[in-house]
């Protein structure tokens, strides 16, 4: 996989600190963490909904383009599987713990990715945006989602560790009452979530003083919990439960294609 500009430039920044106690493997595993969640479209996306609204904010609030407002959600959901399906360490478990492991991660991105974009590009003061999500979602869960921006951390690298992290923690198993199979080796789990841990830990200690790596890891909790009770809101929300679950099983379908398409070319 190309690399990115934001590891380059992180990857630079942490050899010039002697700080760094970086592995070999953490390496790897840095690069392919900060590589697996494109922004790029979103970002391009919040850019037209800001200029928008700039030029209509004298004259009138002007419905939004919902067309533009569709490609937006559809590349939340379609970057949320990229990154499921790029998670190595998810694509090497057992089928059965990978889909397991699909359905703690998927809802656990999407909302985490959604908080962050809006908080990063100030969505939530485009009046039309926030109408059109409202009719579609409620204005409850999007209530909840403007509270929750209020613990983001706006750092595109930490987010991005933050979305692996969280991709392991079991809270969207834990407020879905349909979700009761247990992994057949939750041993392998732990160490996936120890691995995402300590990266995000070095991280913080390269980029911040002990005392504010400390108090930034404590934000990334709120963050995180702040997220799980916006989570709880979209889950009253039908259109969510939905497309959750299209997600969730195209993702598993795309995941045995790969599976196959490796099979193939061992052959070969």
């Amino acid at each position: 996989m190309k690399r990115s500009l934001d590891f380059d430039i992180h990857r630079n920044e942490l050899l010039q600190n002697k700080t760094s106690r970086l592995t070999r493997d953490q390496w790897t595993l840095f690069g392919n963490l900060i590589n697996s969640y494109d922004l790029s479209k979103l970002l391009q996306i919040s850019q037209q909904f800001n200029s928008e609204a700039n030029r209509t904010a004298i004259v009138s609030i002007q419905p939004i383009d919902p067309i533009l407002a569709q490609e937006f959600l559809q590349t939340l959901y379609e970057e949320t599987g990229r990154m499921c399906r790029n998670n190595v360490d998810l694509q090497n478990l057992p089928h059965e713990d990978r889909s397991i492991f699909l359905h703690t991660a998927a809802e656990n991105i999407i909302c985490l990715a959604a908080i962050y974009i809006f908080a990063q590009e100030n969505l939530f003061n485009h009046k039309s945006l926030m109408n059109y999500m409202e009719n579609l979602y409620g204005l409850v869960p999007m209530e909840y989602h403007r509270w929750a921006q209020t613990f983001v951390q706006h750092d595109t690298i930490l987010f991005k560790l933050a979305l692996a992290l969280f991709s392991v923690l079991p809270i969207s198993r834990i407020l879905s009452s349909t979700l009761i199979d247990s992994y057949s080796n939750l041993k392998s789990i732990l160490q996936i979530e120890h691995k995402y841990t300590t990266l995000t830990w070095e991280y913080l200690l390269y980029k911040y003083d002990f005392r504010e790596a400390v108090q930034r890891y404590f934000s990334i909790i709120r963050w995180y919990m702040a997220m799980t009770v916006f989570m709880h809101h979209a889950r009253s929300a039908q259109i969510h439960v939905n497309d959750m679950e299209n997600l969730i099983e195209q993702t598993e379908l795309n995941s045995i294609l790969d599976d196959v398409n490796k099979m193939i070319d061992a052959d070969e």
